[in-house]
């Protein structure tokens, strides 16, 4: 899938986070394992919602702290808070 000129990926954090992982571990292996570990850290598991409410909290604070883009931090917290 191309991008439209001028669109770059924001993901230089997640590349320093995970090095060579990040290439070879599917995007959908990562994101089940996101949900996993937010469900426990919610304190509540498998309570609906408790998985989306915490990855909530945790992507405002990566936000916050300057870890994540504003923008895409902020799309994805409308996303899951649609969910």
């Amino acid at each position: 899938m191309s991008r439209p000129t001028g669109v770059f990926k924001k993901d230089r954090a997640a590349r320093l986070a995970w090095g060579s992982a990040y290439d070879d571990v599917p995007k959908s292996v990562f994101a089940l394992l996101a949900w996993h570990l937010a469900n426990v850290a919610s304190g509540t598991a498998d309570e609906d919602g408790a998985a989306q409410a915490r990855f909530i909290e945790e992507l405002a604070a990566l936000r916050d702290g300057q870890h994540l883009d504003k923008a895409q931090a902020d799309a994805a917290i409308r996303a899951l808070s649609r969910a």
